[in-house]
């Protein structure tokens, strides 16, 4: 009896280890979570371009074209997939076209409101695109019919575009530690989020408080006369002359 007990341990020992192998044979079986195809026919245009194959590159843009007319308005991702196709198009110098993806892109939003997100994305997309093409005209237009100027750049040197939305009465969202922390004070007269998260978290704010979009517009725009290009010239030229000043009384 006391010989079966000890086989029987035995036994039990190197049974684990196939069964170890199996639940981790299992595990690996298990799919990975599927890749939304409009990503792949993203990745795929870009990966052409850079291995030179244009001609595909350029079938492939079409292919990602069709798939953002099919994608669900309502995806949270909807605004950043049609910014994307058409990053596509102006990145081979094709603005219209581009451009044309981001009307037809609002056009869609509109059914779910003007303070949707993927509204007001689209909507400071189209006034950018505008803008990167010096037609400011355009762009304020644009700027004009947003409820609020979110602007998700880490790396704004300091953001000519933060001051033509103030202009427009347009509250301002934006990131920290940048040029815009110049012009905007956190929860004062705008938003200024230090990630991502505090970024959406903020957008929902505004979306959902009109009357405070209201009022980080208004205190913004009071300071819009610091920036004011008389002003401005008459700074950099001080600055200019003090450092002649200092060079040139250094050096005798």
């Amino acid at each position: 009896m006391r010989n079966w007990t000890r086989c029987s341990g035995v036994y039990t020992n190197m049974l684990r280890v196939p069964l170890f192998l199996v639940c981790s044979l299992a595990a690996l079986a298990q799919p990975s979570p599927r890749q939304d195809p409009l990503d792949t026919a993203l990745q795929a245009v870009w990966q052409a371009r850079n291995n030179g194959r244009f001609e595909v590159a350029a079938a492939g843009r079409e292919q990602a074209r069709a798939q953002l007319q099919r994608a669900p308005v309502d995806s949270p991702r909807f605004a950043g997939w049609a910014q994307q196709v058409a990053q596509l198009y102006q990145s081979s110098s094709l603005n219209a076209q581009a451009r044309a993806i981001l009307r037809e892109a609002l056009a869609r939003t509109g059914l779910l409101g003007d303070s949707h997100p993927s509204r007001i994305a689209t909507l400071n997309a189209l006034g950018e695109s505008w803008r990167q093409d010096g037609n400011l005209l355009k762009a304020v237009g644009y700027l004009e019919q947003a409820d609020i100027f979110a602007l998700p750049s880490a790396d704004e040197a300091f953001g000519v575009s933060i001051l033509e939305a103030i202009s427009r009465n347009v509250p301002v969202l934006a990131m920290n530690h940048s040029g815009v922390s110049d012009i905007i004070k956190n929860g004062v007269n705008g938003y200024l989020a230090n990630n991502l998260m505090e970024f959406e978290s903020y957008l929902r704010i505004l979306i959902e408080n009109p009357v405070l979009r209201t009022s980080f517009a208004q205190k913004a725009n009071q300071e819009l006369s610091n920036f004011d290009w008389d002003r401005i010239c008459e700074q950099t030229s001080q600055v200019y002359s003090k450092v002649i000043y200092e060079k040139y009384y250094n050096n005798n």
